[in-house]
């Protein structure tokens, strides 16, 4: 098992490698923290909102998916009703995201591959979750089965390699 230090880095360090492949640990100790960090922002910026901004988020988010045309305003609250450690918050977690879109695209890409199966399989995937929620749990499922023992088509069994 890859220790949490060097599966991180090593998702930095191939942060746009598609080539190759990258065991479970390594998928899930990068899942684990990029989580965290997503959950704590999130609920940092949600607190302060307070209960009367995270309604009118919520209001706004339920018109925006039923297709309501007054829906279309960017936000429903005024930035500067926001302390400062909610923005703070909501620009860190989009930067954060932004920042961490490509080298989790490639680390599951990698995945995959570690597995004998084309690194594309989780773009239909990463699609079709945005229509049936329970894909994401099917896919990672997918990432708990063991890679191939050994080589295999797309390089050297990455367990053996520590």
């Amino acid at each position: 098992m890859t220790p949490p230090n060097v599966a991180i880095v090593e998702w930095i360090r191939r942060a746009f490698d598609f080539r190759g492949r990258s065991s479970r640990s390594d998928y899930w100790w990068v899942q684990g923290l990029t989580f965290s960090v997503t959950l704590v922002l999130t609920l940092t910026f949600m607190e302060a909102l307070g209960p009367d901004g995270v309604a009118a988020v919520e209001d706004w988010a339920n018109r925006v998916i039923a297709g309501d045309a007054d829906a279309q305003a960017l936000f429903p609250l005024e930035w500067s009703s926001i302390g400062q450690v909610g923005r703070f918050a909501f620009v860190f977690l989009m930067v954060f995201l932004l920042l961490t879109f490509i080298p989790s695209l490639s680390l599951a890409w990698r995945r995959f591959q570690d597995m004998n199966l084309p690194g594309w399989i989780h773009l239909i995937f990463a699609f079709a979750g945005l229509y049936v929620p329970l894909v994401g749990l099917v896919e990672a499922v997918w990432f708990i089965r063991p890679g191939t023992v050994g080589p295999n088509r797309y390089g050297g069994d990455p367990v053996r390699r520590h």
